[in-house]
């Protein structure tokens, strides 16, 4: 029943789908035993109701999950499907704190089953360091575009496109991390973050953000006491 239920929900069969996960779940949920692949359909039944906008309904069963998986061995991939499920609708309903904790769980986990350079703890990293950046909250947000950035070149290659799609939005994130630093009379960070943002530039080959970046870096050079942008042209 499960298995015809993923089937349908690939298919976009969301009726369909919601029927035979219901089904699969309501026989997992006689035998204790079993209680970690009723996690996983009704995991996959907060998917449906998603997806069909049933948002309230999604995050109770998403909630459901990760209490009777959490700290459990073996259902780890229904627990992180849980968490950043719960972290899509909780920034959907605003509450963006306890979407960027559901998140930091998720993360953990992915880094407890496949280690540091896993693709799962990536795309989680990179989930974590956009959901930071939408809030503003952009400093926060380097180390985990760091990571994400380390995972893809390791996994998808150093001149694929998704390397070059998280090095886009790390180089105006770090002009703006430079910004927030700046403003907050941390002149230091400010600079490191626009020479690192002018450097990213170059890579992409992007003389917009490159003279943004350089720009920014001169200016905070002048107030830091440097006479010479190391790296200028």
């Amino acid at each position: 029943m499960h298995n015809l239920g993923a089937c349908h929900l690939k298919a976009k069969s969301l009726e369909q789908a919601e029927r035979y996960f219901k089904e699969a779940a309501a026989m997992f949920r006689t035998v204790k035993a079993n209680e970690g692949y009723y996690a996983g359909s009704i995991c996959m039944l907060a998917e449906v109701f998603s997806k069909s906008g049933r948002n309230d309904q999604a995050l109770e069963l998403f909630r459901q999950v990760t209490a009777i998986v959490q700290g459990a061995q073996g259902f780890e991939r229904e627990l992180i499907v849980a968490l950043t499920g719960m972290a899509r609708l909780l920034e959907r309903r605003g509450n963006a704190s306890e979407a960027i904790a559901a998140l930091e769980d998720a993360h953990a986990t992915a880094c407890r089953i496949d280690g540091r350079n896993a693709v799962e703890a990536g795309r989680i990293a990179d989930l974590l360091c956009l959901l930071l950046a939408r809030c503003r909250r952009f400093t926060e947000a380097v180390p985990w575009f760091d990571e994400a950035l380390k995972c893809a070149a390791v996994h998808f290659g150093s001149q694929s496109e998704t390397v070059r799609k998280i090095q886009e939005d790390f180089g105006r994130l770090l002009v703006e991390a430079g910004a927030q630093a700046q403003a907050h009379g941390d002149n230091k960070n400010a600079e490191h973050y626009f020479a690192r943002a002018a450097t990213m530039a170059r890579t992409l080959g992007d003389t917009l953000l490159e003279a943004t970046a350089m720009a920014n870096l001169g200016t905070m050079q002048r107030k830091n006491g440097k006479r010479k942008r190391p790296g200028s042209r």
